[in-house]
């Protein structure tokens, strides 16, 4: 018997009906929740698997915006975005088949890289995110790759002077981002990486790189 099964079966002895009935249910929802995560995490791996032992990296498609500052957010993760940065639906997490694409956000010596990289499928969801993210003003980006970041991914890092340098209101701002982050009960919104007008980041785009098909 595997420690789920035994959970299952012996998690709400002792209890009321009433409790045992929540805690059953409570848990098949989280075990139902994890069960699929694994499996689309498990799917997503196998094919950058496939692609990293036949070294034919022809299908990898990517964007890299480099900036000529170091960046005061650092952050990774992969996720199943559902709207792009003009609000437009990209697929729906309850899809059978979802599309995932990875961030990168770090800093070099004297300046900064945000690398997004896909492996795309019949929705083109990361080329429609990636291509989203061109079309706004360039002068903007530096900013909304931060907000994307503290808003998607808990793997995110700041520094802490550059925080309390922060007026009050852009502080608030950062701290809403984050609570949409931390709280997955939280409704995802068209809206979330819709550029709020936060300005935080003052550094420019020096070059971009790209492989978006």
């Amino acid at each position: 018997m595997s420690f789920i099964e035994w959970c299952l079966k012996n998690s709400d002895k002792g209890y009321s009906f009433e409790d045992q009935a929540f805690k059953q249910i409570t848990f098949r929802i989280g075990y139902i929740s994890f069960k699929y995560g694994y499996d689309d995490l498990c799917k997503c791996l196998n094919r950058y698997h496939q692609i990293y032992h036949s070294n034919d990296f022809s299908n990898y498609n990517y964007l890299c915006v480099e900036f000529d500052k170091k960046c005061p957010v650092v952050s990774c993760g992969a996720f199943a975005p559902e709207y792009d940065f003009l609000g437009e639906s990209l697929q729906s997490i309850t899809d059978l088949n979802i599309e995932e694409i990875s961030i990168n956000i770090y800093s070099l010596e004297e300046s900064s890289l945000c690398i997004m990289g896909y492996l795309d499928g019949p929705k083109k969801v990361g080329k429609k995110f990636t291509e989203s993210l061109l079309t706004l003003p360039h002068q903007r980006i530096p900013d909304i790759i931060l907000q994307l970041a503290l808003s998607s991914f808990e793997n995110t890092y700041f520094n802490e002077d550059w925080y309390n340098n922060l007026d009050k209101i852009e502080q608030e701002k950062s701290e809403i981002f984050l609570d949409n982050n931390a709280h997955p009960d939280i409704e995802t919104h068209s809206t979330y990486l819709i550029d709020c007008g936060w300005h935080v980041f003052d550094g420019k785009i020096s070059n971009i790189y790209k492989n978006i098909a």
